[in-house]
C-alpha cells in the first residue's frame, strides 16, 4: 500500500510539471528509511516545479504543499513534525470569550486542558463539576469533540497535595475515588484527566510546599489504579508532578520511571527554573537548561518510555519582573520579590508595550529573549525560539509541547500578527501549514 502510494504521488507530478515527464525518482527510494525517503520525495517535486537551485533546497509547508514566501524563514529547511502533540490549557472563564471557531485550536491543539472545572472536596474527597461552568462550556465541548479535539479535565494542584496523599495511602478511598472520576468522564464526555500532584521530596533547605515523604508510594498506587479503572473506557491520564521547577523535582530521583506504564503523558515544567522562588532572573525559557536535558535522562531509570511520554510545558504568557536596579536587565540580574507588577503579562499587552514605550529588545535563542525598559522586565518566544526548542523536543524525541496559559496569546490580533500568532507558529513549527506568520514582536 505505501509503495503504491509513492509511486502515485510521484507519477502525479511526472505528468503534470510543465506537460513533460521529469523522472527524478528511482526505484531505490521507495526502500529508502522513511526520513531520507521523504527528503527526496520533497527535492523530487521541488527540483519538478523548478524551484531548486545548486545551493539550497526551497522552503515548502510539508501539510499543503505551498511555497513558503518571505513571511517564512529564509535558507532553512525544517521538517515538521505532526505525530508531536499539543496539549492547549484555559481557564473556565477565557473560554466563554475566545470561540474556537475563530481561533486556530483546533488545526493545533490535539488536547485542550480544562481549568478550574473539576472540584476536590477536601472534607470526604469527593469529586464535582462545576455545573454552571460546565452548562457554559457545552457548545465549546461539542465543538471541541467534533473538531477531533480531546477534552481533558484538570484536578489538583499547588493546595491539593495533602488530598492526593490521603487518597493515595488509602486503598478504599482510591477506589472511591477513581469510580467518581470514570463516572463524571462518562458522564460529562471528557477523554481524559490531567492529574496535578505538586509533590515530592524537596532538595535540602528548599521550600516546595506541602507535601509527604512518602508520597511516593502514594503516587504509585493511585496511578495503577486510576490506569486499570480508566483503560477500558480509554480515558487518557496525564500526570504533572512539577513544583517550582522541573529541576528541583528530578533532583528529589527518578519518579517518573515507576509509573511509566500506568499514565499516557508526562508533563514537564519547563518555564518555571527560577520564578518568584528566586532572588534573580534565572530565566524561564532558558535553552541552556532545557539543553541540559541529559540531567533529566540520568535521574530516569526507563529513559525511552518516559522521555517519549513528555510533554514539555511552555508558557504563552509572557514572565514579567520588576528590576531592582533601573536597566540592569541581564540574566542574573536582581528582582523585587513583592512586586505590584503581575508575575505574567500577555503576548499582546506585551507586544505594545515594546512598540508603545520604547523597550529595548534583546535576542539570543541560546538563553532568552526579553525586553526592558527602566524596572520593567519582560521575558517572550518568537519564531526563532520557538524554533529551536521544536528542534530540541525532536532531538529528544519528546512527544509534543504543553501550552500553559494558553488564553494570554493575541487573541484579538492587537499586535498585527494574525489571531494568536504563538498557538500558530507552534502549529507550523510542529505539524506544518500555510506559514503566513507575520513575525512578532
Amino acid at each position: 500500500m505505501q509503495t503504491g502510494l509513492i509511486f502515485a504521488v510521484v507519477l502525479v507530478f511526472q505528468l503534470s510539471c510543465r506537460g513533460g515527464w521529469i523522472l527524478c525518482m528511482t526505484d531505490e527510494t521507495i526502500i529508502m528509511p522513511r526520513i531520507i525517503r521523504e527528503v527526496s520525495i520533497q527535492r523530487c517535486v521541488a527540483e519538478c516545479l523548478g524551484l531548486v537551485d545548486q545551493k539550497k533546497l526551497c522552503n515548502f509547508s510539508q501539510v499543503s504543499g505551498g511555497v513558503l514566501g518571505d513571511k517564512c524563514p529564509e535558507n532553512e529547511f525544517f521538517n515538521a513534525a505532526p505525530s508531536k502533540k499539543v496539549l492547549c490549557s484555559y481557564s473556565v472563564w477565557s473560554l466563554n470569550a475566545l470561540p474556537f471557531h475563530e481561533t486556530p485550536i483546533i488545526k493545533v491543539c490535539d488536547f485542550v486542558l480544562y481549568i478550574d472545572l473539576l472540584r476536590f472536596n477536601p472534607g470526604n474527597s469527593t469529586i464535582s463539576i462545576a455545573e454552571s461552568e460546565y452548562q457554559q462550556l457545552k457548545s465549546t465541548l461539542q465543538y471541541a469533540r467534533v473538531a477531533g479535539i480531546k477534552n481533558i479535565l484538570e484536578i489538583g494542584g499547588w493546595g491539593s497535595a495533602l488530598l492526593f496523599s490521603k487518597v493515595g495511602s488509602n486503598e478504599s478511598i482510591r477506589d472511591n475515588f477513581g469510580a467518581q472520576l470514570k463516572g463524571l468522564l462518562s458522564d460529562y464526555s471528557f477523554d481524559g484527566v490531567f492529574i496535578k500532584w505538586l509533590y515530592p521530596n524537596c532538595p535540602e533547605n528548599t521550600d516546595c510546599g506541602i507535601y509527604k515523604l512518602d508520597d511516593k508510594v502514594g503516587v504509585k498506587n493511585m496511578m495503577k489504579d486510576l490506569y486499570q479503572i480508566l483503560k477500558p473506557s480509554r480515558k487518557l491520564l496525564f500526570y504533572f508532578a512539577n513544583l517550582n521547577s522541573a529541576f528541583l523535582t528530578f533532583s528529589a530521583g527518578d519518579i517518573y520511571s515507576p509509573i511509566a506504564d500506568f499514565v499516557d503523558y508526562f508533563v514537564m515544567d519547563s518555564f518555571g527554573q527560577a520564578g518568584r522562588w528566586s532572588m534573580s532572573i534565572d530565566v524561564p525559557t532558558n535553552l541552556k537548561k532545557l539543553i541540559s536535558f541529559d540531567f533529566f535522562k540520568n535521574k530516569i531509570k526507563n529513559n525511552k518510555d518516559v522521555v517519549q511520554k513528555i510533554l514539555i510545558l511552555l508558557n504563552v504568557g509572557c514572565l514579567t519582573f520588576e528590576l531592582k536596579t533601573p536597566n540592569a536587565h541581564k540574566i542574573g540580574s536582581g528582582f523585587v520579590q513583592k512586586s505590584n507588577l503581575p508575575p505574567l503579562t500577555s503576548f499582546a499587552d506585551v507586544c505594545e508595550a515594546v512598540r508603545k514605550n520604547n523597550f529595548t529588545v534583546v535576542k539570543d535563542i541560546t538563553t532568552q529573549h526579553y525586553a526592558y525598559r527602566d524596572k520593567v522586565w519582560y521575558a517572550f518566544d518568537d519564531y526563532q525560539s520557538l524554533l529551536e526548542k521544536a528542534r530540541f523536543l525532536k532531538s529528544i524525541d519528546g512527544a509534543g509541547f504543553g501550552l500553559f496559559n494558553t488564553d494570554m496569546d493575541d487573541a484579538k490580533n492587537r499586535c498585527g500578527c494574525g489571531k494568536m500568532p504563538f498557538l500558530r507558529m507552534i502549529g507550523e513549527l510542529l505539524k506544518g501549514g500555510e506559514c503566513e506568520l507575520d513575525r512578532c514582536p
